[in-house]
């Protein structure tokens, strides 16, 4: 595997392993996706592609996501998912 598979590689961990925390944290708070949506005020669509890890969330979706989740902080959500060591792709040889 090349350097840029990696990066690529690292970055598609990350959303997978976001999607999982957000998917336990859902699933201790709301029964539905549905339920979920509703109280963030997104589309069950959009909240379906981010427990599946088919969506990377920008910081302004983070903080929906946590205003919607009851009791729970920032930290509880991004806290234990590990920051990319490859900063940005590296450049494409062909």
């Amino acid at each position: 595997m090349d350097a840029r598979d990696l990066y690529y590689a690292e970055i598609d961990d990350l959303r997978w392993d976001f999607a999982a925390v957000l998917r336990r944290l859902r699933e201790e708070h709301f029964a539905t996706q549905a339920d979920f949506a509703k109280r963030a005020k997104l589309s069950p669509k959009t909240v379906s592609k981010l427990e599946c890890g088919g969506s990377q969330p920008d910081l302004s979706m983070i903080l929906i996501l946590v205003e919607a989740l009851p009791e729970v902080t920032v930290t509880e959500l991004i806290g234990g998912l590990q920051a990319p060591t490859r900063r940005k792709p590296p450049p494409h040889h062909k």
